[in-house]
């Protein structure tokens, strides 16, 4: 009877001596789907290769920057062409960045959403069609919309920036943010010339520049369509989630409704593991946007007075003030494209910035007093400008992007833009302004100190953003720790049920199964 009981009874787990394969939960397949589709939060394993990777959206932003700098020479007649004057001249200018204020920020976010590379498609896409609109205008009413338009949507810079963020660490961050910003330096400096050479050839009409530069975002286009990796580490988890999601699911172990939620709801898990502690994050980024808002506004001082400087100190005109600002984009294009790099790696991102801020005022604050003196005075003293101008712009990108939350790049760049933008509406009427007063020390005093001391002491938000971003990443090191400590405790409690049941299995084994039965 012992003997029939013991063959007809099911034998004990534990006296098995393979283990008995059971089912896996779908969360555990999407888990293991996951691993294996999880692009590393961490840094790149071989940062040598991101030259090649960056080049197609380094090409798609000089494309269309090259296509902004060549409507610079024929904008401001195509306005007077229209019926306007000084007044739209300005007002047309202010439109376009007013538009980019929030144009910067949605753009941003729309590209932490569904990804950057249809982000600066769409970009491009709507600056093409800003030019073409600003081409067909037959009247101011129509060009200010145009180009409200265009500032909306032509925000591919920031996307771009995100971009690099995605797929370099703090290390190799400084050297692509420096070649972005010599890449928009050339571009600034071939697209106005060829918008001259356009208008040199007999029988062209104003808007015809209008019409290249939409030719010109359209071959930027079918690049950025062609050649433009993703690189939102978002976007590409929950792609390849969703494959091998549909993979299981075509194995019969899902059905869609549940892929549809479990990979809903665990990726959207995953992803919120990476915004932690968002709000000191985000203090820190509005931090460095108020540095950025300063520097654009000093640097703004310089590119909305110093024509009228020059004349009326030197009696210099056009040709004068062309070739000045040539020699300046060169400057900055060396400076960003070559030294800025190594002048972070020594210094630190922080203290460059500071650095910079604080050329950037000095050179501000002292250009008219010195163009009074001597024309060379002053043209050391804007050297020592776009100096400052070329370290602190870099360097408030870079911590505009280290600051920012992994999953918020692309918004944090379109903050960063739109406090640029937000300081070019300001500055051409503000500057513009204060250099009609009486009673200053010199023709223009007034406004470029002013420019200057604003640039100085709001570099004071930079040491604020580096403690309130050292204050995140310490709280983040200590979840961590607790995180880490957490684990380990787990997994000593599961040696220690797994060593119980090896000793109840050698006990089991001794003993015999007629015991058990």
């Amino acid at each position: 009877a012992a003997r029939v009981e013991e063959e007809s009874a099911p034998p004990p787990p534990l006296l098995h001596d393979e283990p008995v394969a059971t089912p896996t939960a779908p969360s555990e397949k999407l888990e293991k789907a996951e691993e294996e589709a999880d692009v590393e939060d961490g840094e790149p394993s071989k940062p040598q290769g991101l030259g090649s990777k960056l080049a197609p959206a380094y090409f798609s932003v000089f494309i269309d920057t090259m296509a902004i700098g060549l409507i610079i020479p024929v904008l401001a007649y195509y306005v007077v062409e229209l019926g306007g004057g000084g007044l739209e001249v300005g007002l047309t200018l202010t439109l376009y960045s007013a538009g980019s204020v929030l144009g910067s920020v949605v753009m941003g976010t729309v590209s932490d959403r569904i990804g950057r590379r249809p982000s600066v498609m769409l970009s491009i896409t709507g600056s093409m069609l800003g030019f073409i609109f600003t081409g067909l205008a037959e009247n101011l009413t129509q060009l200010y919309l145009s180009r409200i338009f265009a500032g909306l949507m032509g925000n591919s810079i920031p996307v771009v920036q995100a971009m690099i963020a995605d797929v370099t660490n703090t290390e190799t961050r400084p050297k692509y943010i420096g070649i972005l910003g010599a890449t928009i330096g050339v571009a600034f400096l071939v697209g106005p010339g060829i918008g001259a050479i356009i208008q040199v050839i007999p029988g062209t009409a104003f808007s015809t520049s209008f019409y290249c530069a939409a030719v010109l975002c359209f071959v930027g286009l079918l690049w950025a369509f062609f050649k433009l990796p993703e690189t939102n580490k978002k976007v590409l988890r929950r792609a390849e989630v969703n494959r091998k999601m549909s993979e299981l699911s075509e194995d019969g172990v899902l059905s869609k409704e549940s892929i549809k939620s479990l990979a809903e709801s665990e990726v959207e898990q995953k992803i919120e593991e990476d915004l932690r502690d968002e709000t000191q994050q985000k203090k820190a980024v509005f931090s460095v946007g108020m540095a950025i808002f300063a520097i654009m506004y000093a640097f703004g001082v310089m590119q909305a007075t110093y024509a009228l400087l020059i004349s009326h100190f030197h009696g210099w005109s056009a040709s004068e003030l062309g070739a000045i600002l040539v020699g300046s984009g060169v400057i900055i294009a060396v400076i960003q494209g070559g030294f800025y790099a190594k002048i972070a790696a020594k210094f630190g991102i922080e203290t460059t910035c500071i650095l910079g801020m604080v050329c950037l005022g000095v050179g501000t604050i002292f250009i008219p007093t010195t163009m009074s003196v001597h024309p060379a005075f002053g043209i050391i003293c804007y050297i020592l400008l776009v100096f400052g101008f070329s370290l602190s712009n870099s360097s408030s990108i870079n911590l505009a992007s280290e600051y920012a939350p992994k999953s918020k790049q692309g918004l944090s760049q379109g903050v960063a833009n739109s406090m640029r933008s937000a300081a070019n509406v300001i500055t051409p009427v503000v500057s513009g302004a204060l250099l009609d007063l009486d009673d200053q020390i010199v023709y223009g005093f007034v406004p470029w100190l002013i420019g200057g001391l604003v640039a100085i002491v709001f570099a004071l938000f930079i040491p604020l953003a580096a403690k309130i971003g050292e204050r995140e990443k310490s709280e983040s090191d200590d979840s961590q720790q607790d995180d880490k400590q957490q684990d380990l405790e787990q997994e000593d409690e599961v040696a220690s049920k797994k060593e119980i049941l090896e000793l109840q299995k050698a006990e089991v084994s001794g003993k015999g199964i007629e015991t058990v039965v």
